[in-house]
Order: C-alpha cells, then structure tokens, then sequence
C-alpha cells in the first residue's frame, strides 16, 4: 500500500516538474518564437508551414544534442559572447530583409531553405541558456528533459504561426522583435565568463551595454530605411 502511494507521489512529482518545466522554456523561449515569426513573414501558407515542420523537428534535435553539452559548454569563455554577437547580426539582417519582397517561385523556394537556416542556427545559440535550465531543473533525468523540450517546441511554434501573421499585418513589430532580440543577445554576452573580470570593475558598463546596442541596431535600422525611401525617390 505504502509502495504504491509513494509511486503516485513519485508520477504526481514528475508530472509538475514537468510542466513546471514546459511553462519556464515557454517563457525563456520568447526570442525563439520572435525568430521564427519573423523569419518566415514573407513566405506562403504552404511554405510557412513546410518551415515549422522542418524547423520544429530541427530544433528539437538541437535542443537534444544541447541537452548533453550545455552544462559544460557555458562555462567555456567566448561561447556566450561569439554566440550574442550572431543573434544580433540575425537581427540585423531580419531588419534589412523585411524591406524586401520575394518574387517568383525559385525565389520563394530559397526563402524557405534560408528561413530554416535562420531559425536552426538561432536556436543553436539561444538554446544553450534555455537547455541549461531545463537540466537544472530537470535534475538529470534525461526523458524528462527530452519531453519537456517537445512538448514545449510544439507550443513555441505554434505561438510563432500568430507572430509572423501579426508581423505581416504590422511590419513595425519586426522592427521590436529585432529590437528585444538585440537586447536579449547582449544581455547573454555580458554574461560570458571571459568578461567576468572585466565587468567586476566597470560594473555600470555590464547595464549599459545592452541598452548602447540596442539603440545602435534602432539608429542602423532607421538609417536603413532612410537610404531606400531616398534610393527610391531619386528613381
């Protein structure tokens, strides 16, 4: 009797660290889902579609692969820092590319191989911080953790199908989502090991940083904007 109470204990336990997990990716996965909306904006029903299903089961073996690296992989300096200095300039590009229109079915098709590049990559960098905390709270237990990341997964690309509708009806959202990416990015960054030391004597710096590139990417995307509006009135 006693056997079979601890084991509904034990299920009920794994039942909540379960969804106690789901609900905190969710949440540090909100970069993940900008990315996706944003990256597929422009493609069609059809191959927005192929994008999520491709990219889901992509993701799902990187956040797999991390599973098993992530503790140890944090800790190694420059990992944070080369990894937030490729999700700005995914940020960038994501700005510069919502200014252009896809033509034509080869076109279209390219998209779709450069919108799954997009997406697998990010998620490589920004699953590092959210696989850490998975295996935190995970405490080792590997199924756990692997079916936490697809239950998760499932709800994240399903919330990106909204973003990137959202995005096509109000472009100024991808102009905020490339914003919040930029800050998160840095905030991962300063955050490296490498520049522990540093940032222990200029503190202030380590609060500033995120803000000083975040407005940075803001005055480039204007700037940007401003040259084609001008490029198209000399035309």
């Amino acid at each position: 009797m006693k056997s079979g109470q601890a084991g509904a204990e034990e299920r009920l336990e794994t039942l909540l660290t379960l969804v106690e997990i789901v609900f905190i990716n969710l949440i540090l996965s909100g970069d993940n889902a900008l990315i996706i909306g944003m990256a597929s904006r422009h493609l069609s029903d059809v191959q927005r579609r192929k994008v999520f299903v491709y990219g889901t089961c992509g993701i799902i073996i990187i956040y797999v692969i991390l599973a098993s690296l992530a503790s140890v992989l944090l800790h190694f300096p420059f990992v944070k820092l080369v990894g937030g200095l490729l999700l700005i300039a995914t940020a960038v590009k994501l700005l510069t590319s919502a200014e252009q229109m896809d033509d034509g079915e080869d076109k279209k098709s390219k998209t779709v191989r450069k919108a799954l590049f997009v997406i697998l990559l990010s998620n490589v960098v920004i699953g590092l911080d959210n696989v850490l905390s998975i295996t935190m709270l995970a405490k080792g237990n590997f199924p756990l953790m692997i079916g936490s990341i697809m239950i998760s997964i499932v709800f994240l690309v399903w919330g990106s199908t909204h973003i990137a509708q959202l995005m096509g009806s109000y472009p100024l959202l991808i102009t905020a989502g490339s914003l919040i990416l930029t800050y998160s990015a840095t905030m991962m960054m300063v955050s490296d090991p490498f520049l522990v030391s540093f940032f222990i004597q200029l503190p202030f710096l380590k609060t500033m940083l995120p803000t000083i590139f975040t407005i940075s990417v803001l005055c480039f995307n204007i700037l940007y904007v401003l040259k084609k509006k001008f490029v198209y009135f000399r035309t």
